[in-house]
């Protein structure tokens, strides 16, 4: 996994998580962990924060991972941010996310451009 840095460890977390996520959950919150040491990689953040809120159920986690992914750029963390607090019934928080992520996303595609967390 060393010749493919953090994307190689991505990869393998995204297909783990495809194929079984409940039963891979420990490797892939590992690789995950470790594609983020290696060079803060943002998809990484939000697959981590995917990981924590379907499939070991913390929220706060997942939304931790969710904003710092959204932090570094990546405008879908704010969105997934507000979509977990809307889940949990605290609109207002959901709302602000909402807005806070519709007024930053031209600019972080503009600055950053338009990478899916997911593909």
């Amino acid at each position: 996994m060393n010749d493919y840095g953090s994307d190689g460890a991505l990869g393998c977390a995204r297909v783990l998580y495809l194929l079984d996520g409940h039963g891979n959950r420990d490797q892939i919150i590992l690789l995950c962990n470790e594609a983020i040491d290696r060079d803060r990689n943002v998809k990484a953040m939000m697959i981590l924060g995917k990981a924590y809120e379907e499939l070991i159920d913390d929220k706060a986690t997942s939304r931790m991972w969710y904003l710092r992914a959204f932090r570094r750029g990546l405008p879908w963390g704010m969105q997934f941010y507000a979509r977990s607090h809307y889940g949990e019934g605290n609109l207002v928080r959901a709302a602000v996310g909402y807005m806070a992520a519709a007024v930053a996303r031209p600019f972080l595609i503009l600055k950053y451009g338009n990478r899916s967390p997911f593909k």
